[in-house]
């Protein structure tokens, strides 16, 4: 996908997000698959980010697999509100709980 098309969809993400149209967003990957500090879904307000989920490129993991377990864990933890251990920080550091 060409940067100016993923821009105009993480645009319209971020508006849906603020507008109260979609309350929570879960993406499976960004372009690029590293997520770059000023990927636009990054530096969105913190209200937008709070409810934005990115997973590693894992969505279609099966339910007996090591990683939907690490992916749950963490899902879980975010939602709870505590950190995840397997996160990218908004600085784009990997951190590992």
């Amino acid at each position: 996908m060409k940067a100016s098309a993923v821009a105009e969809q993480a645009a319209l993400l971020i508006e849906a997000i603020s507008s109260g149209h979609v309350k929570m967003a879960g993406l499976d990957t960004v372009d690029g698959e590293a997520v770059k500090k000023d990927q636009p879904l990054l530096t969105a307000p913190e209200d937008v980010r709070r409810r934005i989920l990115f997973s590693s490129h894992i969505g279609g993991i099966t339910v007996s697999s090591q990683s939907y377990e690490m992916t749950a864990e963490d899902i879980r933890n975010a939602s709870e509100g505590r950190v995840p251990k397997r996160s990218v920080t908004k600085n784009n550091r990997r951190i590992e709980g």
